[in-house]
């Protein structure tokens, strides 16, 4: 089998369409999306079988400014097994990560362990998780809300802030996000425009989905003795709307709530008695550390023993600069910062190749000492913060009295590479800062433009 990932084009629009009519009992939502993905210039790939030009997967992500949604992963059921969804999900993570966004999330079904096992194979953690409620009108029969002492108002995301004091409890349990059904936003320029219904001490944020067709979301709550009515003047507006379901994200950590929905006929998403949920699950850089470190070196993770975190990264989130604890096996290790970045490696090399360490050790640097005198004076502060070395300084007090990278002549580079990690570390030096100064200046600048360590993922 022979399966071809490459971007989505207009022309694949019937064949996205045929493989969404398996997907969901043939309810997917994505066909109603397809134009708007098409225009939008957001990442959106296929893969198809190159021995028939069937398309048997999609995947796609959503740019929120500097967020990265990623949404509509779906593989032809007769295909799935052989990989396919990973290869559609590197294929997002790379077109994401070379817009330089580094800030990735998506929202799983708690019921779909392949996805919930790819996105944490790639270093995607749950932070957020939700109860999912759907109210299917077309079943439900109910009543025009008494109008009594009801308040209704529309709100545009310019004049959002206005009103999140009102749902700020509920607000705050979405850790400040906008929940709108299978999607999250931080700003609520994508939220759209809204309504506010609002009785007593009750209240409702809530409007049609900007996403989902005939879909009515209930985005914040204010949970009160009038909810009852709130909601029942929510339906009211779905209905109106021409909506045929209204939907509405509850975090777990408020589950009395549930409760109020399924009284009002609200159902679990996968339509079941059980506590159905949804999790949102964000991209953590710091989690790939060790495996892109790992890959940068050509070193087994296993040996780097005395990895102690990621000093600087470059726009695509990777480490430049690792920071290593100063002790390795038992034995001390007065290297603080190391100069990871295969790109900047290869280029202060042939800076090396120039003689440029003898034309720095000829000229002043005054700062140079107190750089060696702050690396020594934080060499020491880790080690005497850390249960089990602070004893390790005064057994190796020689070699810890040393300087930048166990440098013993204050005078002495050693190596431009040691000289920019330290600098980019935060202990500048000043051939660190003429190294960096000649990168960029000449154009080379202090990152690739091609995203290099993305095969290390």
């Amino acid at each position: 089998m022979d399966i071809n990932v490459r971007d989505a084009k207009y022309e694949d629009m019937e064949g996205i369409i045929e493989l969404c009519s398996l997907i969901w009992d043939g309810d997917d939502y994505v066909p109603d999306l397809l134009d708007k993905w098409f225009f939008s210039g957001d990442p959106f790939v296929i893969a198809e079988d190159s021995g028939n030009g069937k398309i048997v997967g999609i995947d796609h992500a959503m740019i929120q400014r500097n967020i990265a949604w990623l949404e509509g992963l779906r593989v032809h059921p007769q295909y799935r097994g052989n990989g396919i969804s990973e290869m559609l999900f590197r294929e997002i993570l790379k077109k994401i990560v070379l817009r330089r966004i580094i800030k990735m999330r998506s929202m799983i079904w708690n019921g779909n362990g392949i996805s919930k096992h790819l996105s944490e194979k790639h270093h995607f953690s749950k932070v957020m998780t939700y109860y999912l409620l759907n109210l299917d009108l077309k079943k439900t029969k109910f009543e025009n809300c008494e109008e009594r002492n009801m308040i209704v108002e529309d709100v545009f995301p310019s004049n959002m802030y206005n009103i999140i004091g009102y749902f700020e409890d509920y607000f705050n349990a979405c850790l400040r996000k906008y929940p709108d059904g299978w999607v999250e936003y931080e700003d609520s320029f994508f939220l759209g425009n809204r309504i506010v219904v609002r009785k007593d001490d009750s209240g409702l944020l809530c409007g049609i989905s900007a996403r989902e067709k005939g879909v009515f979301n209930i985005n914040l709550v204010r949970y009160g003795k009038a909810l009852y009515q709130c909601i029942s003047k929510a339906v009211e507006f779905a209905k109106k709307s021409g909506c045929d379901n209204v939907q509405v994200n509850i975090p777990v950590n408020l589950k009395s709530l549930v409760r109020e929905f399924l009284e009002f006929g609200f159902e679990y998403l996968d339509y079941s008695e059980n506590d159905s949920t949804v999790s949102v699950y964000e991209y953590d850089p710091s989690h790939a550390d060790r495996k892109c470190f790992s890959g940068q070196m050509g070193i087994k993770i296993q040996n780097l023993d005395n990895y102690f975190g990621t000093a600087m990264r470059c726009s695509f989130g990777f480490p430049q600069v690792v920071e290593s604890f100063p002790v390795k096996n038992e034995r001390p290790f007065p290297t603080l910062f190391y100069l990871s970045c295969p790109y900047l490696v290869y280029h202060v090399s042939q800076l090396e190749e120039k003689g440029l360490i003898d034309i720095f050790e000829e000229e002043n640097m005054p700062l140079y000492e107190e750089a060696h005198a702050l690396y020594k004076k934080i060499r020491k502060q880790i080690l005497n913060s850390s249960y089990g070395f602070s004893d390790v300084y005064g057994r190796y007090s020689g070699a810890y009295d040393k300087g930048i990278g166990g440098i013993e002549n204050s005078r002495s580079l050693k190596c431009l590479h040691l000289q920019l990690a330290t600098t980019l570390g935060g202990i500048r030096t000043e051939a660190g800062i003429k190294v960096a100064d000649i990168l960029n200046n000449s154009g080379i600048g202090l990152e690739c433009s091609n995203c290099e360590c993305l095969r290390f993922l």
